[in-house]
């Protein structure tokens, strides 16, 4: 039964000491090296993967705080039916939305930026 050692002469890799022959082999530290060599090439794919989601994800949350920053919900102005507060508007006008229905969308007129009726 061969005796395992690890050569200790400066060499890279593992090899295996064979007692009878007495001679070094280097196919088992070889075929040890190619199958660690594969898991780290399946473990970097799969972590290059994950990366990219991690990537797209982020691309496709960004887009969506733009698209709901972008289309803000408009207050009712109490009292008044029909009339809305206009989101945009630092002033905060009056905007006559009593012709759409509610989740309806409206251009502001003083921004001319979107939004929606409540």
């Amino acid at each position: 039964m061969p005796t395992v050692g690890i050569n200790r002469r400066g060499h890279s890799a593992c090899q295996i000491w064979h007692q009878p022959r007495g001679e070094w082999t280097r196919r088992a530290a070889l075929d040890a090296t190619t199958a660690d060599l594969t898991r780290a090439r399946a473990q970097l794919e799969a972590l290059q993967t994950c990366e990219q989601e991690i990537a797209e994800l982020a691309e496709q949350t960004a887009a969506t705080h733009e698209r709901l920053d972008l289309l803000r919900i408009a207050e009712r102005v109490p009292g008044k039916s029909g009339l809305v507060m206009s989101p945009f508007d630092p002033e905060a006008r009056y905007v006559d939305v009593s012709g759409y229905a509610s989740g309806s969308k409206v251009k502001d007129p003083w921004t001319e930026k979107i939004f929606i009726v409540p």
